[in-house]
């Protein structure tokens, strides 16, 4: 089986909106281009997902190369991508101390929305009491 049996070109010319994510039919520095496996029809189209991470728009000309194409039998047979990594950010803003059911009834009764019932809905009281200040805030 061949190594490389072709690479990947635009047809036109595209503008990448900062931080956004596209959907292209043709690598570029500065663009993200996800694995896909996919095969491979008569027309010789695949479909490739491009990501521009950065804050500024990224023009890729015509006839830009995008990514080389190679054969697999199975997805098993790919190699492992080089240098994965995951970057998970949790951002928490104000107090962790969350209020209890009763302080929460409280506040929706000084709004005048005893009605209301937080603790039937099926989350955290992190975000229970999350949403009882923007209805705070909101008011």
């Amino acid at each position: 089986m061949p190594d490389k049996i072709g690479t990947i070109k635009l047809r036109q010319s595209v503008t990448l909106e900062p931080l956004c994510e596209h959907l292209s039919r043709s690598r570029p520095r500065n663009v993200l281009v996800g694995r896909v496996v996919t095969p491979l029809w008569g027309d010789r189209w695949v479909t490739v997902k491009l990501i521009n991470p950065s804050s500024k728009a990224v023009t890729l000309r015509r006839n830009c190369k995008i990514a080389d194409v190679f054969p697999c039998v199975a997805v098993e047979e790919l190699p492992s991508p080089e240098n994965v990594s995951v970057n998970i950010q949790d951002v928490t803003q104000g107090s962790v101390v969350t209020k209890s059911p009763q302080q929460r009834k409280e506040v929706l009764n000084n709004l005048g929305l005893q009605d209301l019932d937080l603790d039937g809905c099926e989350v955290s009281d992190q975000w229970k009491d999350k949403l009882l200040r923007v209805r705070v805030d909101g008011k």
